[in-house]
């Protein structure tokens, strides 16, 4: 059996190299075979960083503005329906800034394999074996973040880094948690976990290095920068809203499963907050109960999943994480295991296929195993 777990991931990460090869070169110039941008989502990235270097950082948050941007990116116009927003707050854009220094195709190259080293680390840490590697690199969340482009990578090193540092460096370890302010519904989960379970010292790093960046953008970027980023709040949250079953079909998080079978949005929200509730009371109850670490981290990310309505299969490639701690998976525990690992492409089968979205029952199974172990 082992020795096919070593094999049937090298296969599948030379399929993953074809496929993504061939989807990419076969389009013209940098938009790949259905036209729309290689990369993916990183065009914006690179495009906000671009507007930040030209002095006006608040452009990012315009819709017509970043569209422009992206189009010059690509050297081609695209059309209003495949323009791509920028949401994140404004530390997010300082990083962004930094991006926007080469040009484009070769930022995303770096991008890419920046990302690719950054989960391979994290992933080593955790269970340095070749076997947990080679089923970690063959995932198909980390196909589907570096497809689209994303920082899945990166929020997963920020978070499994940061929590691993915790027993041995509690300060740095904050400090690792609060750069993950560009994704601000983390902060409150972690904070809760280092609050229930007694860690101030970790809690005083996360505030620390949080607030710094915030303060550092403030000075730099100015009062505009935040509120252009409230502004657009409202618009994102309207995805979950109203953007369809074609999007809701990406989204494995409770409202986009309800809106999906056909329930309004605000029952929609409000399921979806008792849910993010619950997974919170799980990441107290294990925090201050001193569970073992493993379980700890692992209902930390979890419940980051199943806090928020807005987070997409892409963002799944944090499951690797409780998938490597929570191992080795034994019994009846090993379908679910097995299932969280296909996650990233199953949910959208099955919900193209039946109208139903599992993402948000894997994630909640998992944690549920959390608790009974």
């Amino acid at each position: 059996m082992n020795e096919r777990l070593r094999v049937y991931p090298r296969i599948i990460i030379a399929l993953y190299l074809l496929i993504g090869g061939w989807w990419i070169l076969s389009g013209p110039g940098l938009l790949d075979r259905a036209g729309n941008p290689v990369g993916g989502d990183f065009v914006t990235f690179w495009s906000a960083g671009s507007l930040l270097l030209e002095g006006q950082p608040e452009a990012a948050w315009d819709l017509e503005l970043i569209h422009a941007a992206e189009s010059a990116a690509l050297g081609v116009e695209l059309s209003s329906d495949a323009a791509y927003g920028w949401f994140y707050p404004p530390p997010a854009i300082l990083g962004a800034g930094l991006l926007a220094l080469v040009p484009y195709a070769l930022s995303l190259t770096l991008w890419l394999g920046l990302s690719t080293l950054l989960y391979v680390l994290v992933c080593r840490a955790i269970r340095p074996d070749s076997l947990s590697l080679g089923l970690a690199l063959a995932f198909p969340g980390l196909f589907q973040n570096l497809i689209h482009g994303q920082n899945g990578c990166l929020t997963l090193a920020l978070l499994g880094g940061g929590l691993m540092l915790l027993e041995r460096r509690a300060l740095l370890g904050g400090a690792v948690l609060g750069l993950l302010v560009f994704k601000p519904h983390l902060l409150p989960i972690a904070a809760l976990a280092l609050l229930c379970g007694r860690r101030w010292l970790a809690l005083a790093g996360m505030t620390s290095s949080a607030a710094a960046l915030c303060t550092v953008s403030w000075l730099l970027l100015g009062e505009g920068a935040w509120q252009a980023f409230l502004d657009t709040l409202p618009l994102a949250l309207s995805i979950v809203d109203h953007a369809g079953p074609e999007w809701w079909s990406k989204m494995p998080s409770t409202a986009a499963a309800l809106r999906l079978l056909g329930l309004g949005p605000d029952a929609a929200r409000l399921a979806n907050l008792g849910v993010a509730l619950s997974a919170l009371a799980a990441v107290a109850w294990l925090w201050a109960r001193e569970a073992a670490a493993p379980q700890r981290y692992a209902a930390v990310v979890l419940a980051s999943l199943l806090a928020t309505p807005y987070v997409f299969h892409y963002d799944l490639v944090v499951l690797a994480l409780p998938l490597l701690w929570l191992a080795p998976w034994e019994g009846r525990a090993r379908a679910l295991a097995l299932l969280a690992w296909l996650a990233p492409v199953l949910i959208l089968l099955v919900a193209q296929l039946t109208g139903l979205q599992t993402g948000p029952l894997i994630c909640g199974a998992m944690l549920l195993w959390c608790l009974r172990r």
